[in-house]
């Protein structure tokens, strides 16, 4: 998990976390739906962080604690 120090543009959270928002309200699974958000992204950053969310949720985690585990990258996301 080496991409933490790397930088990821409040634009690009924003836009991952609603293109999220929609590809599970249309019925994709969380693994696919990460699957094409990060062949989709250009940040290479936050491409790292979905892989490793992704990886997380394909060992049985859900996606709350998959997230949570990047805490610096979706605080808002992961507080309760």
């Amino acid at each position: 998990m080496f991409f933490f120090r790397k930088r990821i543009a409040l634009k690009d959270l924003t836009n991952f976390t609603r293109q999220l928002s929609d590809l599970l309200e249309g019925g994709l699974t969380i693994i696919r739906a990460l699957d094409l958000l990060k062949k989709q992204t250009g940040n290479a950053a936050l491409r790292e962080v979905i892989a490793d969310v992704r990886e997380f949720c394909v060992d049985g985690n859900p996606l709350s604690s998959a997230l949570a585990r990047t805490r610096r990258f979706f605080p808002i996301c992961t507080s309760a």
